[in-house]
């Protein structure tokens, strides 16, 4: 296939009259029917105006098809960007609820210690309060 690719974009490509296949460039045979190579390569023959339209269309079919499949990769890089942007943010933002989930709990140990502390101060008030009407 890589020796044709050449001769796929001349006009005047030998072929084998015999199938049409076009010869490579040091063929003695045709490698699809086995039809002997006239001496010299002569078995040139001119494309018709309708192979050249084809040959046309598939090269223009085959143009915007690498256009788009470019705008595809390049679709596809930017939503995997808007994607990773995304997951930064939201990492960014878990990450600061964790802070602020982790500021609550230490206020509420603090609260939780005031209150402790208020309950043993009133207990002991109580006490001694007991104690003094108990004279």
């Amino acid at each position: 296939w890589q020796h044709e690719a050449p001769a796929l974009i001349s006009p005047q490509a030998p072929s084998c009259p015999q199938c049409g296949k076009i010869y490579m460039s040091d063929a003695s045979y045709c490698r699809n029917c086995g039809h002997r190579r006239e001496k010299g390569g002569a078995s040139h023959r001119s494309w018709s105006p309708k192979l050249y339209q084809d040959r046309n269309q598939v090269l223009e079919t085959l143009g915007t098809l690498q256009q788009a499949l470019t705008s595809s990769e390049r679709t596809l890089f930017e939503d995997e960007a808007t994607r990773r942007l995304e997951a930064d943010c939201l990492w960014r933002e878990n990450r600061e609820l964790r802070r602020e989930v982790q500021t609550w709990r230490e206020e509420a140990a603090a609260r939780q210690r005031e209150t402790a502390e208020l309950r043993l101060e009133a207990a002991q008030l109580q006490a001694e309060l007991h104690a003094e009407r108990s004279r």
